[in-house]
């Protein structure tokens, strides 16, 4: 969509024609300011991560997996907002599927947060909280999930430019952040780790330019 490519079928040049690119860009756009979600966003920054915790066993709470340490970081965060939300109630995780070995991994990883917590959340938090299992759905055009996608690859390029700049969505994700308070937390806003102090100061300054557009879960 992005690169204006034909993808399943679909030819998002729409025959090269600007026009109808730039519709289309338009229709995206007003879907996104009009849907009602919260976004939670987590970064790694995989060099640093391995560099910092992996070859240094700092952090022995820590996964080494840089999947399975955002799934973390991502539920401490969804916990939150459960958490303080006005309505009491379990929530659900699901996962865009891809593949049957690759669902089962992520299970399997989500079931050990459930079951052993992490270093900051205990277990049982996790588990009056949240669903015991996880659910997964194809990949499909219409499907909630599709709005991760676009907020995971805003979120990639953003961290992948050291968290400067605006990707092509970020201006509308930054408003429908999950951000509690201040922000000074650590849990709340987008999450980038591990940080550096000027991804710190930069994360910071994100929280605070989408503070008064973010309202409460």
């Amino acid at each position: 969509m992005r690169k204006r490519y034909q993808s399943k079928g679909v030819d998002y040049s729409f025959g090269r024609n600007g026009e109808r690119q730039v519709e289309f860009d338009a229709a995206i756009s007003g879907l996104l300011e009009k849907t009602e979600f919260t976004a939670f966003g987590v970064g790694v920054r995989k060099t640093a991560f391995k560099k910092e915790f992996v070859e240094t066993g700092l952090d022995p709470y820590l996964p080494t997996d840089i999947y399975a340490l955002a799934m973390v970081l991502l539920l401490e965060r969804y916990l939150d907002a459960l958490a303080h939300h006005t309505v009491k109630q379990m929530g659900r995780v699901t996962f865009e599927s891809q593949g049957t070995k690759e669902d089962a991994y992520h299970q399997l990883e989500y079931a050990r947060i459930v079951l052993e917590g992490s270093q900051w959340v205990p277990d049982v938090t996790f588990r009056n909280w949240l669903e015991p299992g996880l659910r997964f759905v194809p990949k499909a055009g219409s499907h909630p999930t599709e709005l991760a996608d676009f907020l995971s690859r805003d979120l990639y390029e953003w961290v992948r430019q050291d968290c400067v700049g605006s990707p092509k969505w970020w201006s509308i994700f930054s408003q429908k952040v999950y951000l509690r308070g201040d922000g000074l937390m650590g849990k709340f806003g987008i999450k980038v780790f591990p940080e550096s102090e000027e991804v710190r100061r930069r994360t910071l300054a994100h929280r605070e330019s989408c503070g008064a557009n973010c309202g409460e879960y």
